[in-house]
């Protein structure tokens, strides 16, 4: 099972996030958090996968990312296409466009597993 954390500030993406990941039989969700300040550092010691939105109150998703020593894996889920090259460059999986379909996020999420697995 891929534990997962998510790291969104707007309901609707969460709300979005949770229901594709309740749908896909190879993952379940450790937490939800609006802010990267509000993760215990237990939970990101348990996550293999992190749901990662850029625009977020207090600190910029991809700043939070570099604030970690041993991050898990990380999927970008934002609307903003932008800062694509920035995220590829801290070593992201994916980099998901708000918004976007079941069969989007679980082909992120099947490159995931595929790495875990290797």
């Amino acid at each position: 099972m891929i534990k997962c954390l998510v790291l969104e500030d707007e309901k609707a993406a969460q709300d979005v996030l949770k229901n594709y990941i309740e749908k896909t039989p190879f993952m379940s969700c450790v937490g939800i958090y609006e802010t990267g300040l509000d993760i215990p550092q237990k939970h990101l010691q348990q996550t293999d996968v992190l749901f990662l939105d850029i625009q977020l109150p207090e600190l910029n998703g991809l700043s939070f990312l570099k604030t970690l020593e041993y991050p898990p894996k990380v999927i970008i889920t934002t609307a903003y296409p932008d800062y694509a090259i920035e995220a590829y460059e801290e070593a992201v999986v994916d980099y998901l466009v708000k918004p976007y379909s079941y069969e989007r996020f679980f082909k992120a999420v099947s490159r995931v597993r595929n790495q875990l697995v290797v």
